[in-house]
């Protein structure tokens, strides 16, 4: 059954050495970790955590839901967050992912449709820079940020076809990039959600 996870990432990086690949899903080798006849992956940047939707057996999911570091959603992905609200905020709002905006009415849909456009904001800002924003923090108000993560942010909405908030100096960085964010299309992967 298709199912998607938020979860860790292992890997340097180095490519045909060491790829960044989703822990609990792909090995050293490269080589699946799970009898996964479908697995899609979508890296926050080089943030240590990937969305993986995959085709999991029960006996996969409960072995990989189990591990403290994966978010497992829901089959059903319309019913609401509910009572799973704080929870799901802790772990996101723990990988530098804004949720102060999530509500318990939301469906696991919406946030799984909003993550895939926060991940590409994610990359196109790293594309452009070496830096990552969520070494800044999230509640930084954004005319506070280093000079260059300033500039690339503005660069990031910029070549994403994206409006530039008014008022921005004093906005966090949190609010930043859920404007950003909220502007784009769905993602591949978002596509497969709707």
């Amino acid at each position: 059954m298709r199912r998607y996870y938020l979860t860790s990432v292992v890997g340097s990086g180095t490519p045909g050495v060491d790829p960044r690949r989703p822990k609990h899903f792909v090995g050293e080798n490269r080589m699946p970790l799970i009898e996964a006849r479908e697995l899609s992956m979508l890296g926050y940047g080089r943030s240590p955590v990937m969305l993986v939707v995959a085709e999991t057996t029960d006996e996969e999911h409960a072995a990989i839901s189990a591990q403290p570091d994966v978010w497992a959603h829901p089959i059903d992905l319309d019913q609401p967050i509910g009572s799973d609200l704080p929870a799901i905020r802790a772990h996101l709002e723990a990988v530098h992912i804004p949720a102060h905006w999530l509500d318990a009415s939301h469906s696991h849909k919406t946030l799984l449709q909003w993550l895939t456009k926060l991940f590409a904001v994610h990359q196109r800002y790293e594309w452009l820079t070496a830096a990552t924003f969520a070494d800044a923090g999230l509640d930084v108000p954004y005319g506070d940020l280093d000079g260059e993560r300033f500039h690339v942010m503005r660069a990031t909405a910029r070549t994403l076809g994206l409006a530039w908030p008014e008022n921005v100096t004093p906005m966090k960085l949190r609010h930043v990039l859920k404007h950003l964010a909220d502007q784009l299309r769905h993602s591949k992967m978002a596509g497969e959600l709707e």
